[in-house]
C-alpha cells in the first residue's frame, strides 16, 4: 500500500511557464494583455497606407509617362552607349497645297474636291474633318462648302467638320463668314436624315458662285477663338457662335500638328526638322552645338518645351531676333 511518500509522476510545468518557454512571436504580448483585436486593427490601417503611398507613385510615374507623350523632351547623357542608330522622324496628318498656295489637312478619312474659278477659290469638303491655312486673296473669296453650310474667308485659319447631321466650323486665326443656306432644305419632317446633307449639296451646287455670295443667306462672323456648329435636320434651332478657351482649341487641333520624334538626334538635324513643321525658325550660333544628343518627342508647335530643355540641360540660351527667328547659343 502507498504510504504516500512513494514517488507520483512529476507533473508538467504550469501554463505560464509553458508560454514562457515557447519562442515569441509579434501576437504574445496583444494575445496576453487581450488586445489582439486593436493590433489587428492598426495592421489593418498600416497596409492601407502602404497601399495608397505604392498607388501615389504608380499615379507619379504615369504622370511623368504622359508628360513625355505630350511634348517634353528628355535627355540621353551625352556617355551613355547608343543601343540604335540616331534617327529623327516626324507623324503628320495628310497634306495638299492648292493651286493658290493654300494648304488643307486632312484628319484621318477626309476627302475634299477642289473648283477654282477666275472669281472664287471653292473646295468642297466631302466628308470628315480638315483643316485649312488660306493664302490671302481678297478679289478671290475661298469658300469651303460642306452640306449645304459654306465657310467664307480671305486670308485666315479654320476647321470645317463634316458630320452626318451637323457642321462644325472652329477658327484658329483671323475672321471668317459661315452661310446657311436654310431656305435650301428639304422640308418634309419626314425625309430621312442621312439624305439631308446630300440634297442640300445638290442645291445650292447648282451655282457656286451665286450661292456661296447670295446675301439673303443667314450669316454669322466668327472671329479666332470662336466656334459654331450648324445641324442639318429641318427644325433644328438656329445655330449660336460660342468663345471656346485656348486649351479647349489646342485640344480640338491637335491631330493636325506634327509630332516630331527624336532618338539620340544631333542637335543639327532635329532644328532642321523642326523648321520643316514649325512656324518659328531656329538657329545655331556655332556649328559645335549641333553636335548635341536629343532623345523624345515634341509637337511642332511646342517650341517652348524644346528651349526650355536646352537652358537647363545644356545651357544654351534663345535669343529672339524677331516674330519667326529665334537664334540659339551658348551661354557665358
Amino acid at each position: 500500500m502507498n504510504d504516500g511518500n512513494a514517488a507520483c509522476p512529476q507533473s508538467d510545468p504550469t501554463p505560464a511557464k509553458r508560454v514562457s518557454e515557447m519562442p515569441r512571436t509579434t501576437f504574445d504580448w496583444p494575445r496576453h494583455v487581450g488586445a489582439t483585436e486593436a493590433v489587428l486593427q492598426e495592421l489593418q490601417v498600416q497596409l492601407r497606407l502602404r497601399r495608397r503611398r505604392r498607388n501615389r507613385l504608380r499615379a507619379v510615374g504615369a504622370a511623368v509617362v504622359m508628360m513625355l507623350a505630350v511634348g517634353w523632351l528628355w535627355q540621353i547623357p551625352a556617355g551613355a552607349p547608343s543601343v540604335a542608330p540616331a534617327l529623327a522622324t516626324a507623324t503628320v496628318p495628310a497634306r495638299q497645297v492648292m493651286p493658290d498656295g493654300s494648304v488643307v489637312y486632312l484628319r484621318a478619312g477626309a476627302e475634299v474636291s477642289v473648283d477654282f474659278s477666275a472669281t472664287i477659290r471653292l473646295v468642297r469638303l466631302d466628308k470628315g474633318e480638315a483643316l485649312f491655312e488660306v493664302a490671302k486673296n481678297p478679289e478671290r473669296p475661298f469658300v469651303v462648302r460642306a452640306a449645304g453650310v459654306d465657310v467664307r474667308a480671305v486670308g485666315t485659319a479654320f476647321t470645317v467638320n463634316r458630320q452626318n447631321l451637323a457642321v462644325e466650323v472652329l477658327v484658329t486665326e483671323g475672321q471668317v463668314a459661315v452661310l446657311e443656306f436654310r431656305n435650301d432644305r428639304p422640308r418634309d419632317a419626314g425625309a430621312a436624315d442621312a439624305s439631308v446633307a446630300e440634297v442640300a449639296d445638290a442645291r445650292v451646287n447648282r451655282d457656286p458662285v451665286q450661292r456661296s455670295l447670295r446675301p439673303s443667306a443667314p450669316e454669322w462672323r466668327l472671329d479666332a477663338g470662336n466656334r459654331i456648329v450648324v445641324e442639318l435636320a429641318a427644325g433644328a434651332p438656329v445655330p449660336q457662335v460660342v468663345a471656346i478657351s485656348a486649351a479647349e482649341m489646342e485640344e480640338r487641333i491637335r491631330w493636325s500638328v506634327p509630332t516630331l520624334t527624336f532618338a539620340r538626334t544631333p542637335l543639327s538635324e532635329g532644328i532642321a526638322l523642326i523648321n520643316q513643321y514649325s512656324r518659328t525658325r531656329l538657329v545655331l550660333d556655332s556649328a559645335a552645338l549641333g553636335s548635341l544628343p536629343l532623345s523624345g518627342a515634341i509637337r511642332a508647335d511646342n517650341i517652348a518645351a524644346l528651349l526650355e530643355l536646352l537652358e537647363s540641360e545644356y545651357g544654351i540660351t534663345a535669343e529672339r531676333r524677331d516674330e519667326m527667328n529665334i537664334v540659339l547659343r551658348k551661354a557665358p
